[in-house]
Parts: structure tokens; C-alpha cells; sequence
């Protein structure tokens, strides 16, 4: 946002000018400047750049306008030729410290606000340079190394837990070609109430100009009441660096998930359902306007199934989401994304065919607060998975495409600033064109969680 004044302070900085003695140019773009039409003063200056860099006062303007217009990048360029041209001028000095403050990198603005002041500069820039390292000071502590862990428990409900479908022998029959065939371990259809231990980090540290380093972790186990074998044990570590792109933020990381599941498959020796997945990520986040906010991703990686090898992929993926925010309401949100992901088998099965696999996706999460210690949440999604080799899960059919369908609610309550209290339900369906992998499965629980740290 441009300050007020700041132009006006800026001419005020170059000795002996006056605006009568500026060209007409500078003139327009001042004066844009002057009533908040940054994109204006930009689109004046920025096609002139290259006949006129070098020049103090078009340089200075030019990266106001570039620093107003949402380009603190280009404004760097320009501010750094006014100060080859005079290193003395302070106003420069002044507008390259608040480049590199709207950039994060705010060790490089304190250097030049310091700069600045050396060079005793009028008293109203000496109030603006004081306001400015106010600025970052409130900045430097809300950057400050982070660490926060949470632990939580809980309990619920799970009515389907190997996602099986509802008639095995008529699934069987029209997958496989093979009648009267009694469902034994992972495909009998099972409910029971769960219980559920989890904690996690998160840890965040500034590097400097302006990146930052994040890491964290989080550990999960869920014990079913009569059926242990369908425990599960997750295991999920991240780490990366983050920085900001503009007036957006970039985070790119690495993250590993294993999960731990022994399952109940009548093969001798039975597989389980372990994996691990290994994958390298690559987000961007841009603020579009107060309330709105548009992200990106990319990822690449493999997931590993021990016992089941020739489920192992390669896998990639991109998202697109956009969010919007509610300033008056800081915890209130409504997102949409749209995701495709694609999945390259490592291996064939033993019939030729593989497990490669596309699939598309679209989501509407949002959160709402009803009262001061109450949000209310709620997400919808579809995917759609489509298989690109033929045959890959029957004998008789040869394309399998699947349509799963998601709905979510909780309620959060926040009895206190470290403890929250989340009851929420969820209900999947997935359609098939092959019949052994129909199944429809919801899901109710309640968690308590405790936070440390922040």
C-alpha cells in the first residue's frame, strides 16, 4: 500500500528540484502517485525504462511505481541505480530498505534504514524511517524461531473398515468369472468403534533473506475394539525452506509418510497393507486482494509397497485452489481446489497389465465460526480415477474407472486458547466400474487436543 506523502517527501530529497523542473512524465506519474493510481504511475514509467534507466529521478519514481504496483522486485533494480548514480541520497536508501521490508528480507532493510539515517535526512523522513524499523522490529519477533507440538486422543466410529463392498460373491461373479465365493479376511464387510492417539511438530526458523526453515512431523496409531490386525500406525515427516516470490510466498520441501497396517489377507504369507511415500513439493501462494487468495502445487515422488511390489508407482501431481477470506472473521474461510495427480506402475502384474492410473479431482472445504468458541467446518469433494492399462483389476472388465464422492462435517469448540475439542462425521462412497471395488463407509468421532508452544 503506498504511504501518503511519500512522494511528495521523495522530490522533497532531491536537492534543487522542484516539480515545475521535472518532465511532463515524471510529473503524470507523480501525480498518479500522489492519488493512489500506482498501476497509472507503472504503466507511464515501466515501457520508458529502457531509454531512460539511469536517470535519478525517472529511477526513483519508476520504483515507487513498481513497489506500489506489486512489483518489489523491479523496484529493488531500479532503487539500486539511483544509488550508483548518489549513494547519498537517502530518499533511495529509504525506498530500497521498504522494497526489501515488503520482500521479508528484512536484514537487508535494516541495513539500508540505517544507511539512511547516517546521512541525516529532514525530519519528516527520519519519522518515516523510524516508522519503518518499528515495522520490522513487529516483523522480526513474529518471525522469530517457532516450535509448537500438540497432542491429542480421541474416539469413534468406523462402519466399513477395509472399504469392502457390500456383495462379495455377485462382485466376484462379474469381476473374475467365479460363483458362490465366501469373503475371507480384508473382504468381509466390518464395523467397530476405534480409539485414537496422536501428536505432532512444527518447527519454523528465519535463515535470512528471507527465507525461512520449516520442519515437522506427526505420529498417529488408531486400535479398533475386537479387530487389532486393522490398526493402523502413520508416520508423516516434512521439511523445506520458504520465501516470498513477490507478494506471494514459495515453499518447496521434501516429505516422507509411512503407514503401518497388518490387515487381514488370506494369502500364505499374507501382504499387508504397509507403504512409504517419498515425494519432493513445490507451492505457491499468492494474495490476490484482502479476501482472496489463489495456490499452487506441483509434486513428484514414489510410494512403496513392501509386500505388494508390483503396486509400487511413480507418482505426480498438480493442484490449483482458491480461498477466500473473511477479515472481519479471522477464522472463517471457503476454499475450492481442483487436483490431478497421475500414477506410473514400476512393475507389471502377473497377467501384463499394470497399475497405472490418472485421476481428477475437485473440493469445497469451509470453516465458519458460529460463536466466539465455536467454528463449524464442512468439506464436499469428487474424484475421479481412471486406469490406463486394461484388465488391471478384473478378468472381465476391461476399464476401470472410479467416481468416489466425500462429504464432511465437524464442530470445534475451544474452551480454552491451548485446548480444542472437535466432534466431526464423515460419509464416502465409491462407484466402480467394477463391482468389487463399490463400497460405501461413514465415520463419527470426537478428539480432544492440547497445543504447546507457538
Amino acid at each position: 500500500m503506498l504511504r501518503a506523502g511519500m512522494v511528495a517527501l521523495a522530490m522533497a530529497w532531491i536537492p534543487g528540484v522542484s516539480p515545475a523542473q521535472t518532465d511532463k512524465v515524471i510529473q503524470a506519474a507523480g501525480a498518479a502517485l500522489r492519488s493512489e493510481r500506482p498501476q497509472t504511475a507503472w504503466d507511464l514509467l515501466e515501457p520508458l525504462e529502457p531509454q531512460r534507466s539511469g536517470e535519478r529521478d525517472f529511477d526513483l519514481l519508476l520504483g515507487m511505481a513498481a513497489m506500489a504496483a506489486g512489483h518489489p522486485d523491479r523496484a529493488i533494480v531500479a532503487f539500486e541505480r539511483v544509488l550508483i548514480t548518489d549513494p547519498s541520497y537517502a530518499g533511495a536508501r529509504i525506498e530500497l530498505g521498504r522494497a526489501y521490508l515488503g520482500l521479508g528480507a528484512l536484514d537487508l532493510a535494516r541495513a539500508e534504514f540505517t544507511a539512511a539515517l547516517e546521512l541525516e535526512p529532514p525530519a519528516p523522513a527520519r519519522r518515516a524511517i523510524e516508522r519503518f524499523l518499528a515495522d520490522l522490529e513487529r516483523r522480526e519477533r513474529e518471525a522469530a524461531t517457532r516450535t509448537t507440538v500438540w497432542i491429542e486422543t480421541g474416539t469413534g466410529f468406523d462402519s466399513n473398515l477395509s472399504a469392502a463392498t457390500r456383495d462379495f460373491q455377485s462382485a466376484i461373479l462379474s469381476g473374475f468369472g467365479v460363483p458362490d465365493v465366501t469373503p475371507t479376511g480384508n473382504s468381509v464387510l466390518r464395523r467397530a468403534s476405534f480409539a485414537t492417539l496422536a501428536a505432532g511438530l512444527d518447527h519454523s526458523r528465519p535463515l535470512g533473506r528471507g527465507l525461512t526453515f520449516y520442519a515437522g512431523a506427526e505420529l498417529r496409531r488408531r486400535a479398533y475394539e475386537r479387530f487389532g490386525d486393522f490398526g493402523v500406525h502413520a508416520v508423516d515427516v516434512r521439511a523445506g525452506v520458504q520465501t516470498k516470490a513477490g507478494s506471494g510466498e514459495l515453499r518447496t520441501g521434501l516429505n516422507w509418510s509411512g503407514f503401518r497396517q497388518k490387515g487381514m489377507a488370506p494369502a500364505d504369507p499374507a501382504a499387508s497393507s504397509d507403504r512409504e511415500v517419498w515425494s519432493g513439493v513445490v507451492d505457491y501462494r499468492q494474495p490476490l486482494t484482502d479476501s482472496l487468495v489463489v495456490s499452487s502445487g506441483l509434486q513428484a515422488g514414489a510410494s512403496r509397497l513392501p509386500d505388494s511390489p508390483t503396486q509400487d508407482v511413480r507418482q505426480a501431481a498438480a493442484q490449483v485452489a482458491l480461498a477466500r477470506l473473511f477479515p472481519q472473521h479471522p477464522d472463517a474461510y471457503l476454499g475450492a481446489s481442483l487436483g490431478w495427480s497421475r500414477d506410473a506402475a514400476r512393475r507389471a502384474l502377473p497377467t501384463g497389465s499394470n497399475v497405472s492410473r490418472t485421476a481428477g479431482s475437485i473440493r469445497l472445504t469451509g470453516q465458519w465460526p458460529l460463536r466466539p468458541a465455536f467454528d463449524l467446518q464442512g468439506g464436499l469433494g469428487w474424484a475421479l480415477r481412471r486406469d490406463l492399462s486394461d484388465f488391471a483389476r478384473s478378468t472381465q472388465i476391461a476399464h476401470g474407472r472410479d467416481l468416489t464422492s466425500d462429504l464432511s462435517a465437524g464442530l470445534v469448540w475451544r474452551p480454552a486458547a491451548a485446548w480444542s475439542v472437535r466432534a466431526s462425521m464423515s460419509y464416502v462412497v465409491n462407484a466402480s466400474t467394477i463391482d468389487l471395488y463399490d463400497f460405501r463407509r461413514w465415520e463419527g468421532s470426537i478428539v480432544l487436543r492440547r497445543s504447546f508452544g507457538g
